[in-house]
């Protein structure tokens, strides 16, 4: 075996060693947890609300959802004062049968972690919007797929994006009457700050890397995320390794000499 054979091979189980070494060295606070107790109890639940007993084809009526957050739990708002944050949203389903509009959040709130400014929601709060049947729906009952995505973070870790699935299953008719007045009352109206439409929202970027992954988002909805998190990864493993690709290539440059 050549010596130049034997010192490359040298130098690439250094650089596994030190890359070993990173990883062992980040600290648990800044990592991300992609684990999950399937029995621990959910950080983040939600109930669906409709404001009439029946739904009457082409009008429109009041809906809403209850998010509830675990205590010293927090999910970023629609609207992260951070362009690399994962914004909560709601997606609606896409369906000929129903159309949904004016999705209203409330007002977030700011915590302080690690001398930034963050806006998030946390405890319990309504996410409230519209909902009218079509007229030519002719069915007796009509479910509403609703998606509600969130990042969960307490003060020293984040876990990975997640989702919940639920189904606003509403009766056709026109003998409604009004229910769940707690919440849909007028005087309850209060908790809708925010007027933005989340199915459709876009952040704005502060440069043009953030735009390109704010698009591979948008692009591949949910998944999406796991993409631009594995972006991440990858990143930062090369510019990890790339110390080690400088030291490959002055060795090359010493042994032509």
């Amino acid at each position: 075996m050549s010596s130049g054979l034997l010192k490359q091979i040298k130098l690439q189980y250094l650089c596994a060693i030190l890359l070993i070494s990173l990883f062992a060295a980040i600290p648990i606070s800044a990592q991300i947890d992609f684990g999950g107790d399937s029995d621990s109890e959910p950080i983040v639940t939600m109930q669906s609300m409709f404001s009439s007993s029946e739904a009457e084809v082409g009008k429109i009526y009041d809906a809403a959802l209850i998010v509830k957050i675990m205590k010293h739990w927090h999910i970023n708002s629609i609207t992260p004062n951070q362009d690399f944050l994962i914004p909560a949203k709601l997606g609606v389903g896409n369906s000929n049968d129903y159309t949904i509009s004016d999705i209203q959040f409330p007002d977030p709130s700011t915590i302080m972690l690690a001398n930034d400014k963050m806006s998030v929601y946390s405890g319990e709060f309504v996410v409230r919007f519209k909902i009218m049947i079509d007229e030519n729906y002719k069915l007796s009952l009509i479910s509403i797929p609703l998606t509600f995505s969130f990042q969960p973070c307490d003060d020293k870790t984040c876990k990975a994006p997640d989702e919940i699935i639920q189904d606003l299953t509403l009766k056709i008719g026109s003998n409604g009457s009004p229910i769940n007045q707690e919440i849909f009352s007028s005087d309850s109206d209060s908790n809708a700050g925010n007027n933005e439409v989340i199915a459709v929202s876009k952040n704005t970027a502060t440069s043009s890397e953030a735009s390109e992954l704010q698009k591979i988002i948008d692009d591949n909805g949910f998944w999406g995320y796991f993409l631009v998190l594995g972006i991440a990864f990858i990143t930062g493993l090369l510019l990890s390794f790339s110390p080690c690709t400088r030291s490959e290539e002055h060795t090359s440059e010493l042994q032509s000499h």
